[in-house]
C-alpha cells in the first residue's frame, strides 16, 4: 500500500505535483494486489484513514455504527459506501478517480453507493446528533 506523507493537515500542492501523483495513482493501485480494501478495518493505518476520510479509523467505526445498510449500494457493505462518501467529500475527487482507487470498475455502481451512504446518514445520524432535534428545549435554555 502507498501513501503520500503530508507534514501538516493542510499541504498545497501545485499543478505538476497533483498531475504527476494522479498520473502514477492508476500504476501504483495496479501494482497493489488487495488496492483500498476498506470492508477489513486492519487494511489501513490510522494514518490512511485519516488521508482518506478526515476522521481516524476509530471516528470511523462510531460513525458506521450509525448506519444501516444503504439503499441502492455496490454489495450492501457499509465500510465501503461509508469510505466513498467521506473520501468524495474530503478529497472532492471525481468519480473516475475514485473508481481507480477503491478499484471498482463501473462509476455508478460508485454513484449509488455515495447516495445509499448519504440516505442512511441522513435518517439515521443527522437527526441524533446534528441540528435542533437531538436535544430537547430545555438543554438549549439552560
Amino acid at each position: 500500500m502507498f501513501v503520500y506523507k503530508m507534514n501538516s493537515d493542510f499541504t498545497n500542492y501545485n499543478r505538476s505535483e497533483i498531475t504527476s501523483i494522479l498520473i502514477s495513482l492508476p500504476e501504483k493501485c495496479s501494482k497493489s494486489t488487495v488496492g483500498l480494501d476498506l470492508k477489513n478495518p486492519q487494511s489501513l493505518s490510522e494514518e490512511d484513514y485519516y488521508n482518506l476520510t478526515g476522521i481516524t479509523q476509530s471516528q470511523f467505526n462510531e460513525l458506521s455504527k450509525y448506519m444501516v445498510h444503504p439503499r441502492n449500494s455496490c454489495n450492501k457493505s457499509l465500510r465501503p459506501c461509508l469510505s466513498l462518501i467521506l473520501t468524495k467529500l474530503r478529497t472532492g475527487n471525481s468519480l473516475s478517480i475514485l473508481s481507480v482507487m477503491f478499484q471498482i470498475s463501473n462509476k455508478s455502481i460508485i454513484s449509488k453507493a455515495i447516495a445509499g451512504a448519504r440516505i442512511a446518514l441522513m435518517e439515521h445520524f443527522v437527526p441524533k446528533f446534528l441540528g435542533f432535534s437531538h436535544k430537547k428545549r430545555d438543554e438549549f435554555i439552560s
